[in-house]
């Protein structure tokens, strides 16, 4: 089965939505659930509706999030997770980066080189962003 899940983020969800239907119907993926989850990024992996959807998800299915921070805001979390994955064979669509981590045990080490680092030009640009936020909040007050 294909299931996508987006996290509560700066991107408009429903414009998520849409970035994952044409991403899945472009590929011939048959998306059998969308699940947008509330909770913010910050909370752990584990205590938020991914973790409820990895635990029904079985091996060889297929999980659609548009980018890395939907996942958690740290390399750490990542990790953790693409770790989960490996244990139950699933594949994960960063639909962003349009890149698939496969779920093996035994990848080649340029594709995870390449996917890592999209993933972490990912988190220096939301430090920037987080900083920013908290120049201007100063500021204001």
């Amino acid at each position: 089965m294909i299931y996508a899940y987006t996290a509560r983020s700066f991107n408009l969800p429903q414009q998520l939505a849409h970035e994952i239907r044409t991403y899945a119907r472009s590929r011939g993926l048959p998306l059998e659930a969308i699940i947008q989850d509330q909770e913010s990024q910050a909370i752990r992996w584990q205590n938020r509706k991914l973790a409820l959807l990895l635990k029904q998800m079985q091996n060889g299915d297929s999980l659609l999030v548009y980018e890395a921070s939907d996942i958690g805001l740290n390399f750490e979390a990542v990790a953790e997770f693409l770790g989960a994955l490996i244990d139950k064979e699933i594949k994960l669509h960063l639909i962003k980066y349009q890149q698939i981590f496969r779920g093996e045990k035994l990848m080649p080490a340029n594709h995870l080189i390449e996917l890592f680092g999209h993933i972490e030009s990912d988190f220096i640009a939301l430090e920037a962003v987080y900083q920013r936020l908290q120049k201007k909040t100063a500021k204001s007050l």
